[in-house]
């Protein structure tokens, strides 16, 4: 059987020219080549983008496979769900898997990916995406309004309409901006502190902590860009957490969540948290969070991998966010499993024997790493707990991580980071022990 899977990414090519650095360790053809293995009687094509670096790299841009049973087809980051589907239909096959990743700026690369989907349904293939209705989760605005008529937790709050917020400012006949007055008055009745998030942002851009009703009328009015939506919402005190659901309706993996750092306002930012999970204590209930996600999955039609933002709070579990996609946290949800991401999306479909009941866990950590030279790399990789490293740089902006796993219990992980600061402390520095120490006490 011939399988396709396609993912698209808005973000131009000429984003990782130059002196720009992307590395997966192992390398995404290396770990995909664990599905081949997998099941030697299919073959398999991606048709995507080179700037989703959560599914491809610079090894896999030129690779011909010598057995026949593995090829890429690379599409420009502007091509349209039509140029996708024409490419998709050419090689004929029996079904497509969408792999939803993330983007910069505006995340939106799902709606997209659904898209397809809907269009490729129409001319007969089968294709597993996320439900064109979870289109919902690309605006946080509707996100909350939308769980929260589910019956899911959320903080209490509201939208804001930048456009109706300031616009007097290009109307002569306004004299009185009374939509203005109304989001002052809303203000005033939340619990302080409180999130300013714009509505469409991803990987934690435009997002502010603010204080008092003045504060953040100060912040709204500093906001330039009449048109954004921005989400106000009361920020829920408890313990951070993130997990991921894999797979399709009828056969999910809801991953046990994992305990987040966060930073001196009390936001944890991915590209530099700390993350160690999955937590199985008894006080967390997560069978009862399990079942609350499988209703999520089921009732907006996720398919494929999604992630959810959690607060653990008064013994209660919050949804903050839904991102129906691949994220910062897929490579550690991956690893408890012992898999990599692409099994994680591909399992579920193709392995009919494939049970949530039958999944194992074990204990890992993501680390944030900084600039690392080719030695310490391959000094991290003979490490007996390793199990990927990514690395993103270039002049401008630096972030990577390192995810170990096969332990047994926190005290277990925060031993061996320890052991590795003093056998790479340019690596695992003093830092990142103490951040790794300020997790797990965080409980």
């Amino acid at each position: 059987m011939k399988v396709v899977l396609y993912f698209t990414n808005a973000i131009a090519t000429g984003s990782f020219q130059g002196e720009t650095r992307i590395l997966n360790i192992p390398s995404r053809l290396e770990q995909f080549r664990r599905v081949l293995d997998k099941y030697p009687e299919h073959e398999f094509v991606i048709v995507g983008c080179r700037t989703a670096t959560a599914i491809t790299d610079p090894t896999t841009y030129e690779y011909t496979d010598p057995d026949g049973r593995l090829k890429y087809v690379y599409l420009d980051p502007s091509a349209s769900a039509e140029r996708y589907v024409e490419v998709i239909l050419k090689e004929t096959p029996a079904i497509a898997v969408a792999m939803s990743n993330t983007s910069s700026g505006v995340d939106w690369n799902t709606l997209r990916d659904s898209i397809i989907a809907n269009a490729l349904n129409e001319k007969g293939i089968r294709t597993i995406a996320h439900s064109f209705a979870a289109r919902i989760f690309m605006s946080k605005s509707q996100t909350h309004d939308v769980l929260k008529a589910l019956g899911f937790l959320v903080a209490d709050g509201f939208s804001v309409s930048m456009s109706l917020y300031n616009v007097e400012k290009n109307n002569p006949m306004i004299a009185s901006n009374v939509y203005k007055d109304g989001v002052r008055y809303a203000l005033m009745k939340l619990r302080y502190p409180v999130l300013i998030k714009d509505s469409t942002g991803s990987n934690s851009e435009g997002i502010f902590i603010v204080h008092s009703p003045e504060e953040a009328v100060q912040k709204l009015d500093s906001i330039e860009g009449a048109g954004n939506l921005y989400t106000i919402e009361e920020m829920i005190q408890g313990e951070q957490f993130g997990t991921e659901i894999h797979g399709v309706r009828g056969n999910y993996v809801v991953v046990p969540p994992f305990r987040l750092s966060t930073n001196a306002e009390g936001i944890s930012v991915g590209s530099s948290n700390c993350k160690i999970g999955p937590v199985t204590d008894e006080k967390y209930n997560i069978p009862a969070l399990q079942e609350m996600l499988l209703r999520l999955a089921y009732t907006t039609g996720l398919e494929g991998t999604a992630e959810i933002d959690l607060v653990f709070s008064e013994d209660k579990w919050w949804i903050i966010e839904v991102n129906p996609r691949s994220s910062g946290l897929s490579n550690l949800a991956s690893a408890s499993q012992m898999k990599y991401p692409a099994e994680s999306v591909v399992d579920p479909v193709l392995d009919t024997k494939h049970k949530m009941s039958d999944v194992q866990f074990t204990k890992c950590i993501q680390l944030p790493i900084g600039e690392v030279t080719d030695e310490q790399l391959e000094e991290l990789k003979q490490l007996p707990h390793f199990w990927t490293a990514f690395i993103y740089s270039n002049p401008y902006i630096h972030f990577g991580n390192l995810v170990l796993n096969g332990f047994e219990s926190e005290a277990e992980i925060l031993d061996y980071v320890r052991e590795l600061n003093g056998r790479l402390p340019e690596v695992i520095t003093e830092d990142i022990v103490k951040l790794v120490e300020r997790t797990i006490q965080a409980v």
